[in-house]
């Protein structure tokens, strides 16, 4: 009998353990759906936040929270410190891949870099790294070689990708001086993405 109250007792606490979670997450998506930031960082940074929910996905969160503000200083604090947290391999892959991004938009080539490095380190999909390593070259080292790459594979592509793919054809037509182009380009890329 005892053992079967014991059974019991641990059922109640997953339970309330899991009634718990669902409560404190609707909390939090309600906080990011009205842009209570200030209100979410200090949700997330509650003892009851830190015992119901992973630290990666805590710190995640308070990195896409900064990102939305805009807050330059405190996502680059966000970014060092969560490069140090353990994540499974796909949470590692969207990490650098979103940090990528974020640098890149911000033209800083060495965090670029380092990136590019931690993806070679610890990620296998060979597609992110060698994207990753192309947008360096064409923002950072100027290069135009990946045009015909460009428009061969936006017969493929959706309006959104277009755009983008746009984008990047513009700058490349940009760093080999064809300002035709680049503002033919530019001109596409607005009109696919808006």
């Amino acid at each position: 009998m005892p053992n079967l109250n014991a059974f019991y007792g641990l059922l109640v606490l997953i339970f309330l353990i899991f009634v718990l979670r669902q409560i404190k997450k609707h909390k939090i998506w309600r906080l990011i759906q009205t842009e209570q930031y200030q209100r979410l960082e200090k949700e997330l940074d509650k003892t009851s936040t830190r015992m119901l929910i992973k630290a990666y996905n805590r710190e995640n969160l308070k990195l896409n929270c900064y990102l939305m503000q805009r807050n330059k200083d405190k996502i680059n604090g966000q970014y060092h410190k969560m490069r140090d947290i353990h994540k499974k391999p796909l949470d590692d892959q969207e990490f650098l891949t979103k940090m990528f991004n974020y640098y890149l938009q911000d033209n800083n080539k060495n965090e670029c870099k380092n990136i590019i490095s931690a993806m070679e380190k610890h990620l296998t999909n060979k597609t992110i790294i060698n994207e990753s390593k192309m947008l360096f070259n064409i923002i950072f080292n100027k290069s135009s070689a990946y045009i015909d790459l460009f428009i061969d594979q936006m017969k493929n592509m959706k309006d959104e990708q277009k755009g983008i793919a746009c984008y990047y054809l513009s700058i490349q037509y940009k760093n080999k001086g064809e300002v035709e182009n680049q503002q033919k380009y530019e001109k596409l890329s607005k009109q696919y993405l808006c």
